[in-house]
């Protein structure tokens, strides 16, 4: 590593430290300003507030880490065009691209970083933080809860089952609502008073059944709805056990990856939809590349400038970030609500910022 190489680094470190502080403060003000009348409602302690900030931390690295890859980089290339070093180095025979080498490779180790984060430590942190919300914040019994009330599960065979009231350990529900779906179409509806967990099976208690056959020729739900009642009905297509419907899968950002295409699977198998979920998914791939894509945006913004203060660079980086969260928000509305694929949802503003990067440093190299 030459001596420029060690120079560029130094001040890049500071200054990525100084982001990283500024952004995660921000961050943790801006949602205890949202919550704190929630906190203040359910009479939550400092201590359990403490717990789920503190737990929120590995969320708020991964999430401001490319702001703080962008700030870093337009305050270095800033400082030292300010200094003339830039020039100097240029004069000497060093090129723009040679100087931004060091901060290059450390896009690239963020970039890994982040991916790294998202599927190791984020989905573990972020379910600690959400137990902890829910349980010590909320005051509402957690997710592993023996019993569990008013819930709607989707099963592996095309099943959608409502429950008023589940005991694991008894291996018992009651007030239940099975509906059997078979390629998008209600095939049948069964309502019951309760069901036991015996030998491996649900069987169902006080029942009444609806079928719905679809006629040959226009394939109209109702038409021909045969009912049929019984005191006691095993019902295979129910697969799951107790401790399977009491499972409460976690929010997309408590997930890793692959948990995340698992469900997406499980839910598509069971005729529900999965176009959100698709979205979160691709985001999964798009967001890690961000923390490299603006550090290329802050090399072209920045390398052909003299003069920027870290409070400048703070400046233009808040303003980025604005737009750049806009445009992720737009997109993410846009494809969940079918308006645009998943998977163009996910990586738009990663491709129009890459693209703005490309223009810039373009323009910078001539």
């Amino acid at each position: 590593m030459r001596i420029h190489d060690r120079h560029v680094l130094r001040i890049f470190f500071r200054a990525f430290a100084i982001s990283a502080l500024a952004f995660a403060i921000l961050v943790v003000l801006g949602d205890l300003g949202e919550r704190l009348d929630d906190f203040l409602d359910h009479q939550a302690t400092m201590w359990s507030i403490g717990k789920y900030y503190g737990f929120k931390v590995a969320d708020i690295v991964r999430m401001t880490l490319p702001l703080d890859m962008l700030l870093a980089t337009i305050f270095t290339l800033g400082f030292m065009g300010r200094n003339n070093e830039t020039v100097a180095l240029m004069a000497s025979g060093v090129s723009m691209t040679r100087i931004c080498a060091p901060i290059l490779v450390v896009a690239v180790i963020a970039a890994g970083a982040s991916w790294l984060l998202a599927e190791r430590l984020v989905p573990q942190s972020n379910r600690r933080m959400l137990a902890v919300r829910r349980v010590e914040i909320e005051k509402r019994p957690p997710l592993d809860a023996p019993v569990r009330r008013d819930f709607t599960f989707r099963g592996s065979e095309g099943t959608l089952l409502y429950v008023r009231m589940l005991d694991v350990r008894a291996g018992r529900m009651t007030g239940l609502v099975l509906h059997q779906d078979r390629d998008g179409r209600l095939t049948s509806r069964i309502d019951a008073e309760s069901a036991d967990w015996r030998d491996g099976m649900w069987e169902f208690h006080q029942v009444v059944e609806r079928r719905f056959p679809a006629q040959p020729d226009s394939g109209d739900l109702g038409a021909g709805e045969q009912i049929e009642r019984f005191r006691d009905l095993r019902v295979p297509e129910l697969r799951e056990a107790p401790a399977e419907l009491a499972r409460v899968d976690p929010e997309p950002e408590a997930m890793t990856f692959g948990q995340l295409r698992h469900h997406v699977d499980r839910v598509r198998a069971s005729g529900g939809k999965v176009n959100d979920f698709m979205v979160d998914l691709y985001t999964k791939t798009s967001y890690p590349l961000t923390p490299f894509i603006l550090t290329l945006l802050g090399i072209g913004m920045s390398a052909s400038k003299r003069r920027t203060s870290l409070a400048a660079g703070f400046g233009i980086t808040v303003g980025v970030a604005f737009f750049y969260l806009g445009i992720v928000e737009m997109a993410t509305a846009l494809g969940k609500n079918e308006a645009l694929s998943p998977l163009l949802a996910a990586w738009l503003a990663p491709l129009v910022f890459g693209a703005a990067s490309a223009v810039l440093l373009l323009r910078t190299n001539r």
